[in-house]
């Protein structure tokens, strides 16, 4: 199941700056079977099913304390309007990744135990229900980045796969921004106005909108 972040017609210029993000419609479900990719953390095989996917924690919080990072897709996506980024795409991504990863991996950084309490369970007060305290760092480390040509801010397949819109990328503060939005819908979060709602409030905690 993918999620979408859809931008109308008339607010295309208005979506791309980060103070208008909470304006933007709610993401869409459509129901595919994707072919999988070969990019870490995505083994080889047929189509795959949200409603099938359980992520737990594969290891002990301890352990999960080392950067390694995301990567960038290459092959064959999971979805059809999904490519490759090329390096200068890269390079745009990362003024904003590397935002997302002082966040993630600095625990000086003043918004680093918010923002990954906020990826705890809900019982723990987080909102992810496959969350944990290492779930933030396990989707920063796990996730794969492609580029949509979809009319979208940001997509997302569970468990790791986040692409961008070309356009996002212009932004730094936008990528990182919607970065985080994906990680949450990666890890159960769905798209009701409420959980929408949960994770704009994510991405302000973590500082990233």
């Amino acid at each position: 199941m993918k999620m979408m972040l859809q931008i109308p017609e008339s607010a295309e210029a208005a979506s791309f700056n980060p103070a208008a993000r909470r304006s933007l419609p709610d993401r869409r479900l459509s129901l595919e079977n994707r072919p999988h990719h070969t990019a870490p953390g995505h083994p080889p095989g047929g189509g795959h099913d949200f409603r099938q996917i359980h992520v737990h924690q594969t290891a002990p919080a301890a352990i999960q304390t080392k950067i390694s990072r995301y990567s960038y897709g290459s092959g064959t996506p999971r979805d059809a309007e999904w490519r490759e980024l090329t390096d200068k795409e890269q390079q745009r991504s990362e003024k904003g990744m590397s935002s997302v990863s002082d966040v993630v991996q600095n625990s000086a950084n003043k918004k680093h135990t918010a923002c990954t309490n906020q990826f705890d369970v809900p019982a723990n007060g987080g909102i992810c229900p496959s969350g944990s305290r290492s779930e933030l760092l396990r989707k920063f480390n796990g996730s794969v980045i492609w580029l949509t040509s979809a009319r979208v801010l940001g997509e997302s397949l569970p468990p790791f796969d986040v692409a961008f819109a070309g356009n996002t990328l212009f932004t730094p503060l936008q990528v990182a921004g919607t970065a985080i939005h994906e990680f949450g819908h990666n890890c159960g979060v769905g798209t009701s106005a409420a959980e929408e709602e949960s994770l704009e409030k994510t991405t302000r905690i973590c500082g990233l909108m």
